[in-house]
């Protein structure tokens, strides 16, 4: 060190000045060209902090994870690099496309070849920004299982040359599966909606969330059916969820419905060789009659179930001849014999046969 360069900073933050050589003379000769400018910036209140999140995935799907970072001020450069765990995610990419800087003549360079690490080089080719928000999407690939976690830790973060590994704020990623094969039904103003468990041995399924349009609706436990009722004229988007001790699934495949203009007629519902009828009377307070037609010989199974998608009681599970047939639900026998106690409200019947048909009526019980 030849001298000490004293200053007092009179500038507001955030701001941003260039120290620039215009003379450099040794022994009366000029050495501009051999010279290294400096900067010195006034932070806004705070250093620059990198943040990773915590999020789930799902096994063998891509994922990107937003890289937010604050208090960026005149930005020259950034670079970055994160370790994970190499059998859990197999890096694949990463972009600006989206973030703060997509639009502000910056680029970016990345090596993910190395088995559990990606390095980021950011750069500015024009105007220096100065702000916060996400600054790069990281792309991956699961390779792990359902149970298996991995951290996502920074060992390097330099802003403008500067190293702020101790302002770095490391996430996880935790693989949960989601539900699987999620199939919607249309009944009159009605979505009936099935699916089935998923396929984690590892973790405690403790509950599902059944989402429409983006909104939670309903929470299900011990069971992979829900009726979503009264539903007006419209066009639906339903998907489901598994929530864990360690968190949320990402979502089941997504089924779109649409609820016809008027609505169906609810007093039938048929294939060729089957129907359903609407149960009589309806509603009801203590018995009602269900009645249904079969053209062979089948198993049959009717079961009831409450709007959370609950069963309530199975009236019978056994071989019917063909023909036109009825059965009478009394609902106090149904709670003598040890079934669930019952309130007014609605619920839904639902016929099933040997040959995976399956039919769903919707009534409503008065006590």
């Amino acid at each position: 060190v030849v001298a000490y360069f004293e200053f007092h900073v009179v500038g507001i933050a955030p701001s941003y000045t260039d120290l620039t050589f215009t003379q450099f003379d040794i022994n009366e000769v000029s050495y501009l060209d051999n010279v290294t400018n400096g900067s010195v910036t006034i932070p806004d209140g705070d250093e620059p902090w990198a943040t990773l999140p915590d999020t789930t995935a799902g096994p063998e799907t891509d994922i990107s994870i937003p890289l937010t970072v604050d208090n960026m001020v005149a930005l020259e450069g950034m670079d970055i690099t994160i370790t994970f765990d190499e059998s859990v995610l197999d890096s694949a990419d990463a972009t600006l496309t989206g973030g703060v800087l997509e639009n502000e003549n910056y680029s970016l360079q990345v090596n993910p070849n190395t088995p559990g690490e990606i390095v980021l080089i950011i750069y500015a080719n024009a105007d220096l920004y100065s702000g916060s928000g996400i600054v790069v999407y990281l792309d991956f690939h699961v390779v792990g299982n359902c149970g298996d976690s991995t951290p996502l830790t920074f060992t390097q973060f330099d802003v403008n040359e500067i190293s702020y590994l101790d302002n770095v704020t490391n996430g996880s990623v935790v693989i949960l599966s989601p539900p699987q094969n999620l199939e919607a039904e249309v009944i009159g103003d009605t979505v009936s909606l099935t699916w089935e468990v998923p396929e984690c041995t590892a973790l405690v399924l403790n509950y599902y969330k059944v989402y429409r349009d983006d909104f939670t609706i309903a929470v299900i436990y011990n069971s992979t059916v829900y009726q979503d009722p009264n539903l007006e004229y419209g066009t639906y988007t339903y998907y489901v969820t598994a929530v864990y001790d360690e968190g949320e699934s990402v979502p089941s495949n997504t089924v779109e419905v649409t609820i016809p203009d008027g609505g169906i007629d609810d007093e039938i519902i048929s294939y060729n060789d089957i129907f359903l009828k609407q149960n009589f009377p309806n509603p009801f307070s203590k018995n009602t009659t269900i009645s249904y037609y079969t053209s062979t010989s089948t198993n049959v199974e009717l079961q009831i179930y409450n709007v959370k998608g609950e069963l309530i009681t199975t009236l019978f599970d056994e071989d019917k001849p063909a023909g036109y047939h009825t059965v009478e639900w009394n609902v106090p026998e149904i709670l003598a014999s040890g079934g669930t106690g019952m309130s007014s409200g609605i619920y839904f019947y639902k016929l099933s046969t040997e040959e995976d048909k399956t039919f769903i009526k919707k009534m409503i019980l008065m006590r």
